[in-house]
C-alpha cells in the first residue's frame, strides 16, 4: 500500500483488511515521505496488528518508486497492490487467492466502486461491465492499481523493464499491465475481487482532469500500443466529469452535513 499524505483515509484501509474472511499473510505500508503524520498514523496502528509492517521510501518522491519498494519487500509469491484509500470487500483476499488458482494467471485485477458517490452500487456495476469488456476486446492489457495482484516471479520479470515515469505523466499501472503483456504472462479479470475507493480526482478541476484521462494516451503512445477500446476510457471520462463532478461535490456537501 504506497502512502502519501493519507492520515485520513489508511486507518479505514487497514480496517477492512483486518475484516478479511481469509487472512493476508502480510500487510505492508510504504510510507513516501508524508508531511501530514501519515506515517506515525500508519506506525501507531500497526503496533495493535501484528501482519501490518510499515517501512519508508524516502529515494524518491513519487507512486512508482513507492509502489516498487512495497513490491521489492513483500514476502508472498502473490504480490497485491492497493491504494491507501481503497477499502476492500471481506472476501477481497479469499477471491484473489482463488484467481491465482488458475493456471497461467500471472496478475489480475477487480472492479472498483466508489464510497463517496452517489448510486454507488450502480457505478460498480457500470465499472465491472467496462472492465469485462475491455478485457473481451483487448484480451487484456490493463490493470487497476487500487485493485490487482501479481505473482512475485512476473514482477521479477519485468522488473528491469518498468517504467520509472520520473516526470509522473503515466498511468502505472497500465505501464504494468503493458510489460507483462509484452512479457507473454497474462492477465486475468476477477469480478468478484471488489474494492472500493474514493472519488476525490471528481473533484479537479476539469484541466486538472482531463490532463489526469490524458494518461491513458501518453502510456500507450510511449509502448506503441493502439488499442482504441483502451484509449476510450479516457475520453468516456472526459466526457462524464462534468456530471462526476457535481455528483462528487453534492456526497462531500451531505457527508458534512450528516
Amino acid at each position: 500500500m504506497p502512502a502519501f499524505n493519507e492520515v485520513e483515509t489508511v486507518g479505514r484501509c487497514l480496517a477492512a483488511l483486518r475484516r478479511q474472511s481469509v487472512a493476508p499473510f502480510e500487510v505492508i505500508v510504504v510510507d513516501n515521505m508524508s508531511t501530514d503524520g501519515t506515517l506515525e498514523h500508519a506506525r501507531a496502528l500497526a503496533t495493535v496488528d501484528p501482519s501490518v509492517t510499515v517501512i519508508t521510501q524516502t529515494g524518491a518522491q513519487g507512486l512508482v518508486p513507492t509502489r516498487d519498494c512495497g513490491f521489492d519487500a513483500a514476502r508472498g509469491d502473490v504480490l497485491a497492490r492497493i491504494d491507501a484509500d481503497t477499502v476492500v470487500s471481506a472476501d477481497w483476499v479469499r477471491q484473489l487467492a482463488l484467481s491465482f488458482a488458475r493456471p497461467g494467471i500471472a496478475a489480475t485485477t477487480g472492479p472498483v466502486g466508489y464510497y463517496d458517490l452517489p448510486l454507488a452500487t450502480v457505478m460498480r456495476q457500470v465499472d465491472d461491465f467496462a472492465r469485462r469488456a475491455i478485457t473481451t476486446i483487448c484480451g487484456a492489457p490493463f490493470l487497476y492499481g487500487s485493485n490487482m495482484a501479481l505473482r512475485r516471479s512476473a514482477w521479477r520479470s519485468i522488473r528491469s523493464s518498468v517504467c520509472s515515469d520520473p516526470d509522473d505523466l503515466f498511468h502505472e499501472d497500465i505501464d504494468l499491465a503493458v510489460h507483462l503483456a509484452q512479457h507473454g504472462l497474462p492477465i486475468g479479470y476477477t469480478p468478484r475481487m471488489v474494492a472500493t475507493v474514493s472519488a476525490r480526482r471528481m473533484g479537479d478541476s476539469a484541466a486538472e482532469f482531463a490532463d489526469y484521462t490524458r494518461r491513458f494516451d501518453r502510456t500507450l503512445d510511449a509502448h506503441g500500443v493502439r488499442h482504441a477500446s483502451l484509449r476510450v476510457t479516457g475520453a468516456l471520462l472526459r466526457r462524464a466529469y462534468p456530471v462526476l463532478h457535481h455528483a462528487h461535490r453534492y456526497e462531500v456537501r451531505r457527508a458534512a452535513a450528516a
